[in-house]
């Protein structure tokens, strides 16, 4: 039999770099609830590390959908105080690197999906499809996240 922490830790393995501490079912969504782990980070400016919390800050971002149910993530992430006295950065927000992306409110996988879907279908059908697959985007974002793919690398004849 499978305990709790491990199910959390298959199910939710895109938020690996979390601490993951409740998930609750709220109707038609998934919530989860976690935190940053407690360690000591660089500061963006300066580069000294930092592990002095100033305070904290809420977050929510949504990730791939579970038994066709939106998740929601409320992340707590800390706002840590930069110990350098000629930095100017005095404090900061720590980032989340792995799931979650700078100014972003899609986890990393959530965006690859809807990226996928759009670059199959393009605008209207993507929002249409996603919409379906309890992850509801519109065709402006479909398009959006179409042109943020890359280009393939084509080969000049020589």
């Amino acid at each position: 039999m499978m305990d709790v922490d491990s199910l959390v830790g298959k199910v939710f393995s895109g938020l690996s770099a979390l601490v993951v501490q409740d998930v609750a079912d709220s109707g038609g969504m998934v919530v989860i609830t976690a935190r940053t782990r407690d360690v000591a980070v660089p500061c963006p400016v300066c580069g000294t590390t930092t592990a002095k919390v100033h305070s904290y800050h809420r977050r929510t971002v949504k990730d791939v959908p579970v038994d066709g149910r939106q998740t929601a993530v409320q992340l707590r992430v800390r706002r840590l105080v930069c110990p350098a006295l000629g930095c100017r950065r005095q404090t900061f927000r720590e980032q989340v690197s792995g799931p979650l992306e700078r100014h972003q409110r899609r986890t990393v996988r959530l965006v690859r999906q809807i990226s996928h879907v759009a670059q199959e279908l393009c605008g209207r059908a993507t929002a249409r499809l996603t919409n379906l697959l309890a992850v509801p985007v519109s065709r402006s974002t479909a398009l959006r996240r179409l042109l943020c793919l890359p280009l393939p690398e084509l080969k000049v004849p020589g």
